[in-house]
């Protein structure tokens, strides 16, 4: 989309009162977190409303699996109390994140502008990417941990490869970042990455191609499987680097990155500058966390208090809010007090005019159906349930520990990821990606482990939901956006962006309906950003038309002033015609010219 000016209009307000309105948060990951930054701070809000995050977990569900940096200093080491140790010199005080976060910006350039608007420094990780073959374990075979087939966990049925395919390193060079194929680095070792390159890059190529001239909206229902089935590219390509890349990006099998739909991933691979130089933030996401609540007063922040329901009070009249109380009223209390499972130490009830649902889809669902019922039920909450519903979310493990076994042989520091048939696990060497001071022990973060871990090197594991996008979740999101705001309800989180739910979606869906309350962002849109569903539609003309999936794909959400790269434009028939006669003489010629030659050879 070019857009003929630099500012964004303000989008139609879905409310127009003048007293503070009380708004209910119920959930505090990126998305909840951000969505009350945006309307608690003073220089977007300007005091309309009085936000109040309920949180089930005990501490910001952003930052609720993150752990403390192992530290083997000699403080440590000789048992000192955390106190005492933070008082030697060589003591590390950080947390980890889990899972870690990688951030792109040409993918999250949402997420970056938010992080540099909160002065959270995002730095280039220490990246290099080893793609690692998994080998199955049969009965009796012993893996690198000595541990049978038959007695290891569910689901841990492989056992690593002792070299990688193929290696690609990534660079930043004067603030540029290149990417090195391995095969330019081991050329005798990889010549797998031959046929891998060229295949990406026509991959890439073509998504580039689909995204500019505004052809996604054509591929909208149709799956990543179905399309490369028709599009001729190796099997080294797909099972290989593709899929098991993909599986990384969204902590998913195989089977669910083949059921993506093929334009959301094309829109993803054809964003400009490729997906080099991945990032992260310097300390953790911790440090923007805790900025992005910081205009929230301690005795607004409900944490360990799970909404057990929504009561709807009548057209124009708020809610009412049931949680459960489990006695964490801050985030600073949250952080020495680890009982999550406490008991509950009672029920209560708070009035607000609007609801923000920023949880997993299975719990806004729930929630919505409560508003279906009562003397005063909204009308469409049921709807709006049953198509919470089908944004599905899946459960990942991740296992923090320090069993180098899990890698390759020869594994090049970086990302490591092990791939079978099916599934591909990724275990990050955090201690490389991240600069650590040399005494900290070497640290591992390994998603969805297809090997066997030593328990002992374990330092603690986690689940958490991750969200799917199919077909069917996209179709409901387009049914749910116009349900936005009915009745003083809105539902953010990375389900609710058009896109692959990561990160980004997360916090373009809190600028969204931060927008539709009439607060904007407090920064200056950089290229790329998302613009927010109601902003476009004001802004181009038959946005909203075929749905904010549709408008998404075409790239009219996407920030692109007059000459951006990001730019993208309708290519005409005649264009299109004249391209492929281009492309059709280029091959007849290069038949004709092989012929000649064969010809030639024949007759000597």
């Amino acid at each position: 989309m070019s857009a003929p000016s630099p500012t964004v209009p303000t989008p139609t307000t879905t409310t127009t009162t003048d007293r503070v309105q009380r708004v209910a948060i119920i959930g505090s990951g990126l998305a909840g977190i951000t969505t009350a930054w945006l309307l608690s701070n003073p220089d977007t809000a300007h005091g309309q409303y009085e936000v109040t995050v309920y949180e089930a977990a005990p501490r910001i569900g952003m930052d609720a699996h993150a752990m403390d940096v192992p530290c083997e200093c000699p403080a440590c080491s000789s048992g000192a109390s955390h106190k005492e140790a933070l008082s030697h010199p060589e003591h590390v005080d950080e947390r980890l994140d889990s899972p870690y976060r990688l951030v792109l910006r040409n993918y999250y350039p949402t997420v970056f502008s938010l992080y540099a608007h909160l002065g959270a420094k995002v730095v280039p990780a220490a990246l290099s990417m080893n793609f690692t073959r998994l080998v199955p374990l049969s009965d009796g075979n012993k893996d690198v941990n000595n541990i049978s087939a038959a007695s290891t966990p569910a689901g841990i049925h492989h056992r690593m490869d002792p070299s990688p395919v193929y290696t690609d390193r990534y660079l930043t060079v004067f603030g540029k970042v290149l990417r090195i194929p391995g095969i330019l680095s081991h050329p005798w070792a990889q010549w797998e990455t031959l046929k891998v390159g060229r295949d990406r890059l026509r991959f890439v190529r073509t998504a580039r191609h689909l995204r500019s001239t505004r052809a996604l909206p054509k591929l909208a229902s149709v799956t990543l499987g179905d399309w490369l089935d028709t599009q001729g590219y190796s099997h080294a390509f797909v099972h290989e680097n593709l899929l098991p890349g993909l599986a990384v990006m969204l902590s998913a099998s195989h089977a669910q990155c083949q059921c993506l739909p093929a334009a959301a991933v094309l829109d993803c691979y054809g964003r400009p500058g490729g997906l080099g130089g991945w990032s992260l933030v310097d300390g953790g996401v911790g440090v923007a966390c805790e900025q992005l609540i910081a205009h929230i007063p301690k005795e607004r922040r409900r944490f360990g208090c799970p909404v057990s329901r929504i009561e709807s009070l009548g057209e124009g009249k708020g809610f009412v809010v049931h949680s459960i109380a489990r006695g964490h009223d801050s985030a600073a209390e949250s952080a020495d007090e680890e009982d999550e499972g406490a008991s509950p130490t009672g029920q209560t009830s708070h009035q607000f005019e609007l609801v923000v649902l920023a949880t997993p889809v299975s719990v806004a669902s729930r929630l919505a159906a409560s508003l279906a019922e009562g003397p005063h039920a909204i009308p469409t909450a049921r709807d709006l349930a049953t198509h919470l519903s089908a944004l599905t979310y899946e459960p990942v493990t991740v296992t923090v520990h320090h069993d180098q076994s899990v890698l390759p042989a020869r594994s090049p520091r970086g990302v490591n990821i092990a791939f079978s048939d099916k599934d591909t696990m990724v275990t990050v060497a955090v201690h490389h990606v991240r600069p650590m001071p040399r005494h900290v022990p070497p640290i591992y973060q390994t998603t969805n482990p297809m090997v066997p871990i030593d328990p002992a090197t374990v330092y603690g594991t986690w689940t958490f939901p991750r969200a799917r996008l199919t077909i069917q979740a996209q179709d409901a999101l387009d049914r749910v956006y116009p349900m936005q705001g009915t009745g003083g309800l809105f539902v953010v989180g990375a389900p609710m962006y058009p896109g692959i739910p990561l990160l980004e979606g997360c916090v373009a869906s809190a600028v969204d309906v931060a927008e539709r309350l009439g607060v904007q962002r407090p920064w200056e849109l950089q290229e790329g950003e998302y613009i927010g569903y109601q902003a476009a539609k004001d802004l181009v003309r038959g946005v909203g038309e075929e749905g904010v999936t549709a408008a998404f794909l075409r790239g009219d959400l996407a920030w692109a002033p007059a000459g951006s790269v990001f730019a993208t434009k309708e290519l005409s028939e005649d264009a299109e015609s004249s391209g492929w006669w281009k492309v059709g003489g280029a091959v007849a010629l290069g038949a004709f010219t092989a012929a000649l030659l064969a010809h030639r050879l024949a007759r000597k």
